[in-house]
């Protein structure tokens, strides 16, 4: 009796087990915890506090501040390894994002685990710039059999846009912000008692002013 309802007992608990769906986490996710990590390994190197931004706060992945908490700097991680036209996915809404204290960090993995990680801090205006320019160049170019490429909210952040006739944005156009780590620390504004509402909006944390 006792071994028929220890049987049992285990019977059920298999099948509970099963009908418990497997967590998956996507590779994407992971590659992009990998990056956000590897940035900010980079960042506390050089002697700047840097901490991932809670969950759910919008456009910045890492918060960057000296060591007096004087100054802040918010980074978004971009992660890729491998693509056709080696380049980042973005959308419309990135063309909006032109804060002075606002950059991203491109970062490139490479194909498998014998590539060095390879990263570009950009500032969000250079971005926003680019990607409008080379959006709309991409509008007015014909697509196949000459028909005209249909409007939507993907952007590209490429290294490489000579396929559009972009003046200034050729295979190096990217090469200044090459592990231009510096730019982080020269983004923050003097005090963040400075940041006005539109910036606050980007930031948590920040007191938005009082008008009057």
């Amino acid at each position: 009796m006792i071994l028929r309802r220890r049987a049992q007992y285990q019977s059920a608990i298999r099948r509970e087990e099963r009908s418990v769906p497997e967590a998956k986490t996507s590779y994407t996710t992971i590659l992009g915890a990998a990056a956000e990590h590897y940035v900010m390994c980079q960042l506390l190197r050089r002697s700047l506090i840097a901490a991932l931004a809670p969950a759910g706060v919008p456009f910045a992945d890492i918060l960057v501040s000296n060591h007096l908490g004087s100054a802040l700097s918010a980074v978004q991680v971009k992660a890729r390894t491998v693509g056709a036209d080696g380049g980042w996915h973005m959308s419309s809404k990135h063309e909006k994002l032109d804060q002075a204290f606002y950059l991203y960090c491109f970062v490139d993995f490479g194909p498998d685990l014998n590539n060095q990680p390879r990263c570009w801090i950009v500032p969000s205006g250079i971005v926003a710039k680019v990607l409008i320019e080379s959006y709309q160049a991409w509008l007015h170019k014909p697509g196949k059999g000459g028909k005209p490429h249909k409007d939507h909210d993907m952007r590209r952040l490429r290294p490489d846009y000579s396929d559009l006739d972009l003046q200034g944005y050729g295979p190096d156009w990217l090469k200044p912000y090459k592990d231009a780590w510096h730019l982080v620390a020269a983004s923050a504004p003097a005090t963040v008692g400075k940041v006005t509402d539109q910036d606050a909006m980007l930031v948590p944390g920040t007191v938005q002013s009082e008008s009057g």
